[in-house]
């Protein structure tokens, strides 16, 4: 019953909001944790793909963009995340390629920050265990305003193709929501975040997605 409760707690927006104000230390660990094995995809994928710029949405205190930097050159990175004192910690480092940092995802800055660089859109999109975070209705419409901004999107999170749940977290047909933009599924494979019962096995998954021709 414990175990059920924290879950549901961590399925709350407002858990993430204010979480520093109950663990101290949390986003300083989140940096820390760059050396993860579930982290160590990005930087192969990027350096791959000849990746250069990279929205990530639910970037926390930034240790994708560690991991990543730690392999590969970008030449800015622009990260959201809902949780002020993550986005302080994120904006105190010293990173070796052009970055900004916010608490609220506004269409227009990013525009502007790829107009900034001579760009029409980032390489790369990452939304890592972040998108269960929100509803149905929340999820196209936060794609609808971003996905004209990106080339490539890359989810790790709870997908099916139809709605299964565990009673906590539940799934989504990322497959059917982003088709509506026209993106296309790549690879789906499992993802490599920690697999806590069936409901993670059978649909906690890395999904690669791009543009439609």
């Amino acid at each position: 019953m414990v175990i059920k409760l924290k879950n549901l707690a961590k399925t709350s927006q407002y858990f993430w909001k204010y979480r520093h104000l109950v663990d101290f230390s949390i986003w300083s660990r989140y940096l820390a944790s760059a050396n993860e094995a579930h982290r160590a995809f990005y930087p192969l994928f990027v350096k791959s793909e000849g990746m250069a710029s990279i929205f990530e949405f639910g970037c926390a205190s930034g240790p994708n963009l560690k991991r990543v930097l730690s392999e590969c050159d970008l030449e800015f990175f622009f990260g959201v995340d809902i949780n002020r004192k993550a986005i302080q910690i994120a904006r105190n480092q010293e990173w070796s390629c052009s970055t900004c940092f916010h608490t609220e995802l506004e269409p227009d800055i990013l525009r502007s920050t790829l107009l900034k660089h001579d760009k029409l859109r980032f390489d790369l999109g990452i939304y890592d265990r972040v998108l269960y975070l929100l509803d149905a209705d929340e999820t196209h419409r936060h794609f609808e305003s971003v996905t004209p901004m990106l080339s490539t999107v890359l989810i790790d999170d709870f997908h099916s193709d139809s709605h299964e749940s565990n009673g906590v977290y539940h799934s989504k047909n990322y497959e059917k929501i982003l088709s509506r933009f026209g993106f296309v599924l790549q690879t789906s494979e499992i993802s490599q975040h920690l697999i806590r019962d069936d409901f993670f096995k059978n649909c906690a998954k890395r999904l690669v997605f791009r543009r439609g021709a």
